[in-house]
């Protein structure tokens, strides 16, 4: 992945990241004050967490979507790119409106551990946008991962529409926020699970359902850039 190799800059940078959040705006290289806190409030008021209990009828409706938009193309590329690069690619080069992409996420502390430098996917979407406010909210999933022994954690997932991308990989500021939607979904860790819990091993292959959070986002025709740290 590319990006920030020095541990003590990453968390300089994260701890600027926040403090930018706060005042809702920064000053980009061009000396122009980007605000975008009305985007970041937007952002984080409309996040929504999904439980594992949820309704059936969620699973209904995302079978008439696909009814709805089967003969529809599907365009599926594969791209040596980390989230943010293929996020902004899409959004400013191939004019794509409406984005969403894929946060592998900690089951336990949101944003991973991107305060104290780690350099994992979730890490680098924490440190370069929106991100933190809008899931650090959602301490039900957090807390409940956290009180569970198994590794495989749950089907908790967070999505949070139009989250503002400030930064690239790189940790420069872009000139003007991108809006990406991001579904914040724990990652499991499948290699303290395939050497410790037996009982959980053959459950790694099972795939999480996420279109039930797809089917909240306002254009659903995107679902774009996806990264994994622990798929090994």
């Amino acid at each position: 992945m590319s990006g920030i190799n020095n541990r003590e800059i990453r968390v300089e940078i994260a701890k600027e990241t926040l403090e930018i959040l706060s005042d809702g705006f920064y000053v980009n290289s061009d000396n122009e004050k980007i605000i975008f806190k009305d985007e970041l409030d937007y952002a984080v008021s409309k996040s929504v967490l999904y439980k594992p209990e949820m309704p059936e009828s969620i699973g209904d409706e995302v079978g008439e979507l696909l009814n709805l938009h089967r003969n529809r193309g599907c365009k599926i590329e594969v791209t040596s790119e980390t989230t943010i690069q293929a996020s902004t690619r899409l959004v400013n080069q191939e004019v794509i409106k409406e984005m969403v992409c894929l946060n592998f996420a900690s089951a336990k502390n949101p944003g991973g551990g991107f305060l104290t430098g780690s350099q994992a996917q979730e890490e680098s979407l924490a440190r370069s946008s929106g991100l933190y406010p809008c899931i650090s909210q959602m301490s039900e999933m957090y807390e409940y991962n956290r009180n569970h022994r198994t590794c495989l954690y749950s089907d908790y997932m967070i999505y949070s529409p139009k989250v503002p991308f400030i930064r690239f990989d790189s940790g420069k500021l872009i000139n003007k926020p991108v809006l990406v939607s991001v579904i914040t979904s724990p990652a499991v860790n499948a290699g303290v699970v395939m050497q410790r819990d037996e009982e959980d091993r053959n459950k790694i292959g099972e795939v999480r359902i996420v279109f039930a959070v797809y089917e909240k986002s306002e254009d659903k025709r995107n679902f774009n850039a996806f990264n994994n740290v622990f798929g090994k």
